[in-house]
């Protein structure tokens, strides 16, 4: 049917029997808009959560803070802020919505923390060290619901999610045409793998801070990414171009998670510039509208997400967010990847200034950090036992 919905725009050309058809597909396209079902990620996510009926879609994300004023302030609004969250959260579910609490998952107590069980997301607020640990379950958490999450512990006002993030539509499924045309330009890699660990034991994860100057005629989003993709070329000794997917939020959908697109990134460094990138990231956009009407109307594929995510050597998400206040995001998961790499990046604007923390989750031997900026983090930062 999908397919069908795709040469929809070709039936207008023929006879009264393809406008027959184009009638029917347009009442089949309309019962695929009505329908509130979970998108293919959403699906993929789920797979996780119950494979070997573990936590493997779990993020487990920390918060370092320098300034103690600041990080009362923070923890003062928390609950106030998280209420509003639940409201938007739960004003876009009918199901697997967020129940209220006396204590609104938040726990100052480490033993409370751990015994709660029935969560979308939970906090646990370490005064004495000024850490905050979050645990979110990325099945009913994603996409914008992420960044908003992560919201909830800004001071400053933030952008709007409309005017951050694009819309599905159904006239973006018009752009898949194109995105199958150019299928030979998203990457495949079918020699010089980087095998994936079979432990988890074996995950190292690594962290770095810097501050980056903006530059008026390249994004900043395209520095960092040009940034990260030098650094790992040369960790993972590529003798080719490196391979990547960045996920692309979506606004909040009835229903849906996880509401995303994905853009693909092939960057040799030893061949090609930061502009040469930027224009890639300029040129790739389309293929985000493209792959959320996929990701929204082909749900049920998922192999599909699995064979996604083996063929690109690193996955990387990025929040953005505006903050004058000196602090520190990272964030993880404990489980083996379907891909060599992941990426979380946290930029925070502080006036002219962009403030990036890069943490890298590897599930490959092949990973030799090559920078002596990055440092080894222990799982234990993360993970509370």
């Amino acid at each position: 049917m999908f397919y069908l919905i795709v040469l929809l725009p070709f039936a207008l050309f023929f006879n009264i029997i393809n406008y027959l058809i184009t009638f029917f597909l347009i009442i089949e396209i309309y019962l695929l808009l009505i329908s509130n079902t979970k998108t293919l990620e959403d699906n993929y996510q789920i797979s996780l959560r119950d494979k070997n009926n573990n936590n493997a879609s779990l993020i487990y994300v920390f918060i370092k803070f320098t300034n103690r004023k600041y990080f009362l302030d923070v923890i003062s609004s928390m609950e106030e802020n998280l209420k509003l969250y639940n409201n938007t959260y739960n004003y876009f579910n009918d199901i697997d919505i967020i129940c209220y609490c006396s204590k609104n998952y938040i726990y100052y107590d480490k033993k409370e923390f751990l015994k709660e069980e029935e969560y979308h997301y939970k906090f646990y607020i370490d005064k004495r060290n000024m850490k905050i640990y979050t645990y979110i379950k990325h099945e009913y958490i994603g996409g914008a619901y992420l960044l908003s999450l992560f919201y909830t512990i800004l001071k400053e006002e933030q952008k709007e999610l409309h005017k951050i993030f694009p819309k599905s539509s159904f006239l973006n499924l018009f752009l898949v045409p194109k995105l199958f045309f150019e299928c030979k330009n998203i990457p495949k890699i079918e020699h010089d793998l980087c095998n994936l660990v079979e432990d988890k034991k074996e995950i190292r994860r690594y962290k770095n801070n810097y501050i980056l100057t903006k530059i008026d005629n390249v994004s900043t989003k395209t520095i960092i990414i040009y940034n990260l993709l030098c650094t790992l070329h040369k960790s993972l000794k590529l003798q080719r171009s490196i391979v990547c997917y960045l996920p692309i939020a979506f606004q909040h959908r009835q229903n849906i998670k996880n509401n995303i697109g994905i853009m693909w990134l092939v960057f040799d460094p030893s061949k090609e510039s930061l502009e040469d990138l930027d224009k890639k990231i300029n040129k790739s956009k389309y293929q985000a509208l493209a792959t959320n009407s996929l990701i929204l109307y082909k749900n049920n594929n998922i192999k599909k997400g699995s064979e996604i995510r083996r063929g690109v050597d690193v996955v990387i998400t990025i929040m953005l967010g505006k903050e004058n206040n000196n602090f520190e995001v990272s964030w993880t998961f404990e489980n083996v990847s379907e891909y060599p790499i992941y990426a979380a990046i946290t930029s925070i604007m502080r006036e002219n200034e962009i403030h990036v923390t890069q943490t890298l989750t590897v599930c490959t031997k092949r990973f030799e950090i090559n920078d002596k900026n990055f440092k080894f983090v222990n799982f234990k930062e993360y993970k509370i036992e």
